[in-house]
């Protein structure tokens, strides 16, 4: 008995067995995929629908927006710090050297922005409905603009050397302070359209990440690499045998994956079970039907 040969159709049969499994079980992962799909669809016109107002907005006002975020916000914290920064340095060395001290010297310089944004919020979203809580926000929106003025030039005031150039400088720093505050309540409501634009563009991001059509990809390209793996395990097969190997859906892939339509390759909805996706002579006629 050629002991060799057994051992060779037991290996090849291993093989095929293999290339079969990893079929099946890729067909099924790439349905489970293409339905995850219809979920994200959801959650991605859910999104465009809650932001649709800061996301159909023009690209000047779009740029505009973000230049307030990224650039007003950023230049006003500088100022806010520089008027702050005596008074954050006392708070941190009176609470000790623990992490408290940290935190207040490291979020600290954030009070006064987090601070106008809050009452900026109030004057978008309660300024026509409730007029007293209007009269709150204008006078503290006006308190806002004018306090770091008054601390910047108090710090020029307990300063033991003054000098001419400090003095102009401190000056020119309380007008900057000014301006810069003026302008953010008067364009406060663009400055909250570019964060929930922000928002938008981040949920959009991670969004994207999660779509199914990158698995899909992967799953596609093994299958296409295990589809040729098959056919030359089975080449020796007869017809009936090689139609019993595979479930239906795998059939059905088979041919989708091959007949050069790739931009159908992430589409299974013309799948039918009812189909025998196993005969391709079948499966001609019964297209040609629909």
């Amino acid at each position: 008995m050629n002991t060799s040969l057994i051992h060779g159709q037991s290996f090849e049969r291993q093989l095929t067995d293999k290339v079969i499994t990893a079929i099946n079980t890729a067909t099924n992962k790439l349905f489970d995929f293409y339905y995850q799909c219809h979920k994200w669809n959801e959650k991605k016109s859910e999104l465009e629908f809650y932001y649709r107002d800061y996301n159909n907005a023009g690209s000047a006002k779009k740029n505009g927006r973000l230049f307030f975020l990224f650039i007003l916000l950023p230049i006003l914290g500088i100022i806010d710090y520089a008027s702050i920064s005596q008074f954050i340095t006392y708070l941190a060395l009176s609470s000790g050297a623990g992490i408290m001290s940290f935190i207040i010297s490291f979020i600290g310089w954030l009070f006064f922005i987090l601070l106008e944004l809050a009452t900026g919020w109030m004057l978008i979203h309660y300024g026509k409905e409730k007029i007293v809580l209007r009269i709150v926000a204008v006078i503290l929106a006006l308190g806002l603009i004018l306090l770091p003025s008054y601390l910047i030039f108090t710090t020029y005031d307990i300063s033991p050397d003054k000098t001419a150039l400090l003095y102009h400088k401190t000056i020119a720093l309380i007008i900057v302070s000014i301006i810069i505050h003026s302008i953010l309540f008067f364009v406060i409501g663009e400055v909250w359209a570019g964060i929930y634009y922000f928002v938008y563009l981040l949920k959009g991001k991670m969004l994207d990440k999660k779509h199914p059509y990158k698995k899909m990809k992967e799953v596609i390209e093994k299958l296409q690499v295990s589809y040729i793996d098959f056919d030359k395990c089975t080449a020796n097969y007869s017809a009936k045998e090689r139609n019993s190997l595979l479930h239906n859906r795998a059939w059905y892939l088979k041919h989708k994956l091959t007949n050069g339509a790739h931009s159908q390759e992430y589409d299974l909805s013309d799948y039918k079970p009812e189909i025998n996706y196993a005969n391709p002579l079948k499966i001609s006629v019964q297209n040609e039907t629909f």
